[in-house]
């Protein structure tokens, strides 16, 4: 899902993969709840590249649905500026109660 950043208008790319294990996303001001992280998290792409995620939070997120728009809240999402795009894990979803 690919929508316009409110703040500059630039691309605000969204992923929903049902293999990754947790959201993670490079949009810091996306965060509703943000902490910094005593130690780095270090993340492994499919490709074994490596990258620090350095605080955690909640994300707010706007999905599309039959009548429009949801905003979504993302619990324990990871913040990176490692990637260009927002990963949202579909298991973590149904974990936190929504249906995909």
């Amino acid at each position: 899902m690919i929508t316009a950043s409110e703040r500059d208008n630039s691309p605000c790319i969204k992923l929903f993969n049902s293999s990754t294990t947790r959201h993670i996303s490079p949009y810091k001001n996306d965060f509703t709840l943000y902490s910094p992280l005593m130690l780095s998290v270090f993340l492994n792409t499919a490709n074994q590249q490596c990258f620090p995620a350095v605080s955690m939070g909640i994300l707010a997120i706007q999905v599309s649905n039959r009548r429009g728009e949801t905003e979504l809240l993302l619990n324990s999402t990871l913040y990176t500026s490692a990637i260009r795009y927002t990963l949202v894990s579909l298991g973590t979803l149904d974990e936190e109660g929504y249906h995909t």
